[in-house]
């Protein structure tokens, strides 16, 4: 019987999956691109490399400052990405489970969550003024 891992390296491999997962169905009728137009794919690759980038250096180096660099790296993409607008509702769920993973155990940071908001309500037509 398979066991289910819920440790932060575990779920950031699955969390790098999620980009395909939702390309797919959109890549058959749409051409997704990265363009200046479409920034959200390049900024969660980005955060996804720094989150793979910092467990590496975790784990390779005895060094502090850099360890420290690597994590700092990794929350400023982390925030890079939520802040930077949604293409559709996939990407919203995609910043939701980010937010769930960074923030277990934690208290939420209601900025970041406002956020999305923004991202639902612009997506759905119903902006506030």
């Amino acid at each position: 019987m398979h066991e289910v891992s819920t440790s932060r390296r575990e779920v950031m491999r699955a969390l790098a999956i999620i980009p395909s997962i939702i390309a797919t169905p959109v890549a058959a009728t749409a051409r997704v691109s990265c363009s200046p137009k479409n920034p959200f794919p390049t900024a969660l690759a980005e955060y996804l490399s720094a989150c793979a980038h910092a467990e590496w250096v975790s784990e390779t180096s005895d060094d502090n400052d850099a360890v420290d660099r690597a994590w700092d790296g990794r929350d400023g993409a982390f925030e890079k990405m939520l802040r930077t607008p949604a293409r559709h509702v996939g990407d919203i769920a995609v910043k939701l489970d980010a937010i769930l993973i960074e923030y277990k155990d934690c208290t939420m940071d209601e900025k970041l969550l406002a956020l999305i908001q923004k991202d639902a309500a612009h997506l759905s037509g119903m902006e506030r003024a």
